[in-house]
């Protein structure tokens, strides 16, 4: 699941912190990421506190696709 820390009506931020409260069953079978063109420090610091959410940088491309599934999906 993709989210931007800038959405109309509610921004990521609050999305994470209600994304954080659901039960480590149902997180550990997500893989979020923040997608966001900000690339301040205060935020990327926000984000890390929130385990296992990955900071992309936007635009999302093809090789950012395949680090993300790669580091989550470990094929055997």
């Amino acid at each position: 699941m993709f989210v931007d820390l800038k959405m109309p009506g509610m921004d990521g931020f609050e999305f994470l912190k209600l994304y954080s409260s659901l039960p480590e069953a149902v997180r550990e079978k997500t893989v979020m990421a923040v997608l966001t063109t900000s690339m301040h420090a205060a935020d990327t610091a926000r984000v890390a506190q929130y385990e296992g959410v990955e900071y992309l940088a936007k635009p999302l491309t093809e090789e950012k696709m395949q680090k993300l599934l790669q580091k989550r999906f470990v094929t055997v």
